[in-house]
């Protein structure tokens, strides 16, 4: 079953370059459907199928597959990432793709999943930036995307959602470093 879920991305890490897909766990869109977001799932299918994932506009690659239209991608997914809060997304923009988040039209990230008959979501089709988000999350294009967002990181906070993410791999059978947990959740190089 393929539904679009709209879930609105912040851009992180002092760059619009990766970009929170999708929260953790059980979410409701404003207009009241209810889907679940596991991101080891959606990283390991991620990892199994070894394709980049197109980012458009406004669901436009999805729908233009029914339609027979010509739609093109404005970025590239290059690796997602499980993170404590959720799934993020290391986006590779094409020129198109920055134009849109400068002209601040799409601020918004959607996924377009595959979901089973409980709403879990168990593969991602693409992302999509759209206008209108169903879930109230921060816009991805702020008012300047060239010069990045920047700021320091709450200790405090940071180590909450390390912690969080030290349980859910451990529940998973994955055993690792309080430190290594710290480096997932901040954005750095370990998954």
């Amino acid at each position: 079953m393929n539904h679009f879920a709209t879930l609105d991305a912040a851009a992180i890490d002092g760059a619009a370059n990766i970009v929170k897909v999708a929260p953790r766990g059980p979410v409701q869109t404003r207009d009241g459907r209810s889907y679940t977001f596991i991101p080891e799932v959606l990283v390991a299918r991620f990892a199994a199928d070894g394709i980049d994932l197109p980012v458009d506009l406004d669901h436009s690659i999805a729908r233009s597959s029914q339609s027979g239209e010509r739609a093109d991608a404005v970025g590239w997914v290059k690796k997602l990432q499980a993170r404590a809060d959720g799934l993020y997304a290391h986006v590779e923009w094409l020129q198109s793709g920055l134009s849109v988040l400068a002209s601040r039209t799409h601020r918004f990230i959607s996924p377009t999943f595959h979901h089973d008959a409980g709403g879990t979501a168990t593969w991602l089709h693409s992302i999509a930036l759209v206008a209108a988000p169903a879930l109230s999350m921060p816009a991805i294009a702020s008012a300047n995307v060239a010069a990045g967002m920047t700021s320091a990181p709450d200790p405090v906070a940071l180590a909450a959602a390390a912690r969080n993410y030290l349980e859910a791999r451990a529940a998973l059978g994955i055993q690792m470093t309080f430190a290594d947990a710290v480096m997932a959740v901040a954005g750095g190089t370990l998954d």
